[in-house]
């Protein structure tokens, strides 16, 4: 080998460990949040995960939840459990810190307010819509719980499953082989125009037409999940997360409609986010990372709401005392 050669090849090594320490330790890639296909649920992430992400904690528990683990059960009579289920809204994504996220500062507030143990589960996955959620409680089970909130969006009323093969882009199942090749591989491709990825790796959902098929199947999931909770003794509550294009045209997609009046004929109370919301737009807080996902201003938002209405709608049981089931 020339000593040409030589002095190329170093520079090659050199350039790749350079890049290598840039792309993990300043851009935060290598050590994505991890998904696994569900033969029920569709997919759900990998359960005891722990990595960071662009400076962030994402953490899962044994159950696949954004949340920190606990037993199946509880371990004392005054312990409260709270189990939110969402999709990507919820669930914060790669940006925002596990410390930042509405459920865990809604467990934070409640342990501190009501003086007992609070347990606050963040039940969650991109693109999840009423049958992921639904799949998930059969398979899990109530876990104990208390109450149950199920937070939809508008276009939650035909986000029906697909159980395609999980795209690498938005649902990577192994981690990558380095942190330069992930960058190179799944983020590159957005600046050279060959694939539409955010900053969270996710490409956008493409505008999808509402068939008729979808939407009986996510309103019989819905259905059935509130039936569940009635039948397992757990109070419920709908919340619907407005998108800043519905509150900037004031008016809610069919979606809501539909998901309020399912919720309403099964005695479940249900709100929403657009006051809140509005009301941050209006003071110069943004919530919105893009038109459907919270920021971390967005996030705390999220928190004082699903306060306010636990404790609006389910006083009682914040302050009981019953034994555990």
């Amino acid at each position: 080998m020339t000593a040409r050669w030589k002095w190329l090849l170093l520079a090659a090594v050199l350039a790749s460990g350079g890049g290598e320490l840039v792309a993990r330790f300043y851009l935060g890639l290598g050590d994505p949040p991890l998904s696994q296909a569900h033969p029920t649920i569709e997919y759900l992430f990998e359960p005891n995960q722990r990595v960071h992400r662009f400076g962030n904690l994402f953490a899962t528990n044994r159950y696949g939840m954004r949340s920190a683990d606990f037993p199946p059960q509880k371990q004392q009579p005054r312990e409260l459990r709270i189990l939110v289920f969402g999709d990507s809204v919820v669930n914060g994504g790669n940006l925002t810190d596990q410390s930042r996220l509405a459920t865990t500062l809604l467990q934070e507030k409640l342990a501190a307010t009501l003086n007992r143990p609070v347990i606050v589960g963040n039940i969650s996955a991109g693109s999840w819509g009423p049958p992921n959620q639904l799949a998930y409680l059969r398979q899990f089970g109530w876990l104990d719980a208390d109450i149950v909130v199920l937070v939809l969006s508008s276009s939650d009323y035909d986000d029906a499953p697909s159980f395609e093969p999980l795209n690498p882009l938005t649902h990577p199942t192994q981690a990558p082989l380095s942190a330069l090749w992930e960058g190179l591989t799944r983020y590159l491709p957005r600046f050279i125009g060959r694939a539409a990825v955010n900053e969270a790796g996710v490409v956008p959902d493409v505008a999808r037409v509402p068939n008729k098929r979808d939407i009986e199947v996510c309103a019989a999931a819905e259905r059935e999940f509130f039936a569940a909770a009635r039948a397992g003794g757990v109070e419920a509550l709908l919340l619907q997360h407005w998108t800043a294009s519905e509150l900037q045209s004031h008016r809610a997609l069919p979606g809501y409609e539909a998901n309020q009046r399912i919720a309403l004929d099964a005695g479940v109370p249900v709100a929403d986010d657009s006051a809140q919301l509005e009301s941050a737009l209006k003071s110069g807080r943004n919530p919105f990372r893009d038109d459907i996902h919270l920021n971390d201003a967005g996030q705390a938002v999220l928190r004082e709401l699903l306060l306010n209405q636990l404790q609006a709608h389910f006083s009682q049981t914040l302050t009981a005392t019953s034994a555990s089931r």
